[in-house]
């Protein structure tokens, strides 16, 4: 998360940015031209508290946070995740 202090002694790994690049469409009032809209994805354990730590350290950077949107894996996700870990172990 370039511009913004590291976030990893709270507990917050970088997993990966999307999509970074100058606003698409004109900026709303009162914003610069040259803003960027940045999509955050990162996984996470249930009931941990990685979430509010990323937008606590995104929050006091000064980022203006539009939305927050979250995914529940689905049964398939789980089972292809463990179907990839065990073709990766060597017997």
């Amino acid at each position: 998360m370039e511009g913004f202090p590291s976030p990893a002694g709270r507990g917050v790994r970088e997993e990966g940015l999307a999509n970074a690049g100058p606003h698409p469409n004109p900026p709303p009032e009162g914003e610069e031209a040259g803003t960027l809209e940045t999509t955050i994805k990162f996984k996470r354990a249930p009931n941990d508290d990685l979430l509010n730590n990323v937008l606590r350290v995104l929050q006091e950077s000064g980022a203006v946070i539009r939305s927050v949107e979250t995914e529940r894996a689905t049964l398939l996700d789980v089972l292809q995740s463990y179907e990839k870990e065990r073709e990766g172990r060597v017997p």
